[in-house]
């Protein structure tokens, strides 16, 4: 017999209303992400289910949307990961910000995704240069990114993710990135 009122019984995708000992590592994590320096920009947190992974991204993610300077975009583990981002980028924005996107020359932007206005053969490097024209706004406007995906597995999309990720890290845009998995699932990510 379960009982119904017990607090740590694990719930897929669902945050625990008691953590233990959990809020100061949390706090340590938010506060290296607003500083720009130290080991979280790039973070993957993995271990067997249920042992808290989703709970704490959900965590993290919660106190950084809290923040007037934090954009938090999550991304499923889908076959268009770069477009995902863009266009949720541009939905999440504030007005300021979406206005400028909207001048970035080569892309109309609505609220049922982007059109590029330029026929292109190769969308992977379009959407690159295109992610970099959005983080060159967001920095511009002390915006910082953390792009959140639970559950990661090693995909093509999620090795071209990476790959564009990295540019952007060397090229010191506001650009982090938070992933949960497995350790099956994350071996060579």
């Amino acid at each position: 017999m379960t009982n119904m009122n017990n607090p740590f019984d694990p719930n897929f995708g669902k945050v625990p209303k008691i953590y233990l000992g959990r809020q100061k590592i949390v706090e340590d994590i938010v506060q290296s992400l607003e500083s720009g320096t130290g080991p979280y920009q790039t973070s993957m947190i993995y271990g067997m289910r249920g042992v808290g992974k989703t709970s704490l991204l959900a965590d993290i993610t919660s106190t950084l949307e809290q923040k007037n300077n934090w954009l938090v975009i999550y991304l499923a583990m889908t076959n268009d990961l770069l477009a995902t981002l863009i266009q949720s980028i541009y939905q999440e924005a504030n007005n300021t910000i979406k206005k400028a996107l909207d001048r970035i020359d080569g892309v109309k932007f609505s609220a049922f995704g982007f059109e590029l206005e330029v026929h292109v053969s190769n969308p992977q490097s379009t959407y690159q240069v295109l992610l970099e024209e959005m983080l060159k706004v967001l920095k511009k406007h002390d915006q910082s990114l953390l792009i959140a995906i639970d559950e990661v597995k090693e995909t093509p999309e999620i090795v071209n993710l990476a790959s564009i990720y990295q540019i952007m890290v060397l090229k010191e845009y506001p650009i982090n990135i938070m992933m949960t998995g497995v350790p099956k699932n994350v071996g060579s990510v």
